[in-house]
């Protein structure tokens, strides 16, 4: 995790910038989940578990043509808030 990165003892949301350049936002997820759960990515399930992989890195990677909102949401198992500009934050949801 980078400088600006924020792990949210207090709030209970993980907050990362991540560069779409250097990083797909489907990495950026499962790396972001597993540290608000305090696991490694390759022991959890799959994101593809959840959701598509692919099409979560088409909607939020800049450059593809996606007529979206700019800020791009979506929930599974955790709430989990994806910005084209790079941020991903993650939210235990109270259900689980």
């Amino acid at each position: 995790m980078g400088n600006e990165d924020d792990i949210g003892e207090e709030t209970g949301v993980v907050r990362v910038r991540c560069d779409w350049a250097s990083k797909a936002p489907s990495t950026a997820v499962a790396e972001t989940v597993a540290v608000a759960v305090n696991d490694e990515p390759d022991e959890m399930e799959p994101l593809y578990t959840y959701i598509d992989p692919d099409a979560l890195d088409a909607l939020v990677s800049p450059g593809t043509g996606c007529r979206c909102e700019a800020t791009d949401s979506v929930s599974f198992m955790y709430d989990v808030t994806v910005l084209r500009s790079g941020e991903v934050s993650v939210r235990k949801n109270d259900s689980d």
